[in-house]
């Protein structure tokens, strides 16, 4: 009589396991990927308005004291410039600069800003004291 060797290999539950494992790890890499992306496209966005609200800092400090007054600068596409100047003494304003913009994706939960809201719905501000001492 002659024996048949059993043959050394994986059976086809242990594949399906392996195959199940790696799914899921790809997934999650997938949505560690998306995360990041998300971050680096607010965090641009938010790096941009930053600069553009110092950059109008500068531009409101060199004007003379009389010229700063409120005003708004849509120039920045997709950015929103928009200054607010009080007057709390004959000496002093206080100018709060506003920029804002429209979200480019999603929120955190997956949904988008509807059409009737507000379509500028992400903002920083930057405030400053401007003196005339002379």
């Amino acid at each position: 009589m002659t024996t048949i060797k059993k043959e050394a290999g994986f059976t086809l539950i242990e594949v399906m396991v392996a195959l199940t494992t790696m799914a899921i790890a790809f997934l999650a890499v997938c949505a560690l990927h998306l995360s990041s992306y998300r971050t680096d496209i607010r965090n641009r966005d938010e790096s941009q308005a930053l600069y553009l609200a110092n950059q109008k800092v500068e531009e409101l400090r060199s004007r003379t004291f009389s010229n700063v007054v409120n005003g708004e600068d849509f120039s920045a596409y997709p950015f929103a410039v928009e200054w607010t100047v009080t007057t709390p003494q004959v000496w002093r304003k206080d100018v709060l600069i506003t920029v804002s913009w429209n979200e480019k994706i999603s929120f955190l939960d997956g949904t988008r800003p509807e059409p009737g809201d507000d379509p500028f719905n992400r903002s920083i501000q930057v405030t400053t004291i401007i003196a005339d001492l002379e």
